[in-house]
Parts: C-alpha cells; sequence; structure tokens
C-alpha cells in the first residue's frame, strides 16, 4: 500500500504481516515475516503449520467465499478485505475507489465483482476483529 501509484509490487526483505492464501506458495512469505508477525490465512484452501512465532493469525474461508459472491479468482481481494478491516490500515471506501484504476482495462468487466468481493471480505475482517476483541485478543498494531 502506498501513498503513491505503484508501478510494480516491492519485494520487501522482512514484513510485519502477511496474506497466505495457499500452502503451496506460502514459504516465500512466511520466510519475510519478522517475529511477531500478524497473517491473514484463506482457511478454505490452506493445509499444514504455520510459524508458532506469529503473533495472530486470522482465517478467512476466502475461497467459499469468493465462490459465493460468484467466482473463486476473487478469493485474494476477499482476503484484501480482510486484511484491510482486521488492521484497520485502509477503509473500504478507499479500496473500492481504488478499483477502476487498480484493474487492467480489459478487466474493466469485473470492477463490480471485485467491490462485492472486497465488502465481503472486509465483512469477514469486521466479523473476526470484533471476536478478537471480544476474547481479549490485541488489535493488530501496524508499525
Amino acid at each position: 500500500m502506498s501513498d503513491e501509484p505503484v508501478v510494480a509490487p516491492p519485494t520487501v526483505e522482512r514484513a510485519w504481516s502477511g496474506i497466505v492464501m495457499h500452502h503451496d506458495y506460502s514459504e516465500a512469505t512466511l520466510a519475510r515475516l519478522r517475529p511477531d508477525s500478524f497473517v491473514v490465512v484463506d482457511s478454505t484452501v490452506f493445509e499444514g503449520e504455520l510459524p508458532q512465532d506469529l503473533r495472530r493469525v486470522s482465517r478467512v474461508p476466502a475461497t467459499a467465499l469468493a465462490i459465493e459472491v460468484g467466482r473463486k479468482q476473487v478469493a485474494c481481494t476477499v482476503l484484501l478485505g480482510a486484511f484491510a478491516a482486521i488492521t484497520e490500515l485502509v477503509p473500504l471506501e478507499s479500496l473500492v475507489g481504488a478499483l477502476p484504476a487498480a484493474l487492467p482495462a480489459y478487466r474493466g468487466k469485473l470492477t463490480e465483482l471485485n467491490r462485492e468481493a472486497l465488502e465481503v471480505g472486509f465483512r469477514a475482517g469486521s466479523d473476526i476483529a470484533r471476536r478478537d476483541a471480544v476474547d481479549g485478543a490485541s488489535r493488530v498494531a501496524v508499525p
């Protein structure tokens, strides 16, 4: 996330948080996490163990929610919405407002589907954050 246009996603050496969609592709993300990090995981498809030193893991059934929205390919967008809600890093309105610029012109017809996926993910993340607050879990501290 940036205040300026992002031409290509940056690669970072160490991160305070991550989004993990599938166990087969999680190694590089997990290897870059600092101890005491926060991770959002797609609980529909992720299998296996996560590092024990993670401060917090939030499991979101992103692929199942994406299928309910209408297309499993927007599972990553569901996770982005959940991440934004849990961290309170970006308001939902900002994410939705950025969709037209973020999607390539040939995918413009998918703007509405991606908006729905963001909203579903944001609701799921808000539910997790609310439940965690009731259970006494600390809020995700954004550096």
